[in-house]
């Protein structure tokens, strides 16, 4: 894993050019798995929103810690690039498939793609904006 930590709030908004993607949620019970087009993410109050009818996706980013940027040659991802969002020991919260976009728009979320991950690299240390310590006040 890199060194550098990337704000998990900067990552996820940076999401939202990607496009139509199998959105993952994760947890020790069950798995969601919803269709949505990532621009409309909203980040709020330490949540990233994906709100669209007839679903509500709410994440709480404090709970993601990395990043690993998947290609379609892992032997773990299957045939489409996937962004996974796991927790501080790895495990997988949150994954982005990107398996959704066809023709001109499948080649442009590749390159938005493989852009995030040449900045990233395969995987990143990600810290939340609300885990930082607060600001002095100033006088």
């Amino acid at each position: 894993m890199e060194e550098a930590v990337a704000f998990t709030e900067d990552l996820l908004q940076a999401c939202r050019a990607l496009g139509p993607a199998r959105v993952v949620m994760r947890n020790p019970v069950g798995v969601v798995e919803v269709f949505a087009d990532l621009a409309r993410l909203e980040l709020r109050d330490g949540w990233a929103h994906l709100c669209t009818e007839p679903f509500h996706v709410h994440l709480h980013c404090h709970a993601i810690a990395q990043v690993s940027f998947r290609e379609p040659a892992d032997a773990v991802c299957g045939q489409h690039r996937a962004l996974w969002f796991g927790d501080r020991r790895g495990v997988p919260l949150l994954l982005l498939i990107l398996d959704r976009a066809r023709g001109e728009a499948a080649t442009e979320q590749a390159r938005i793609f493989d852009d995030l991950r040449a900045r990233h690299g395969a995987t990143r240390a990600l810290i939340s904006l609300d885990e930082l310590p607060p600001r002095p006040a100033l006088n």
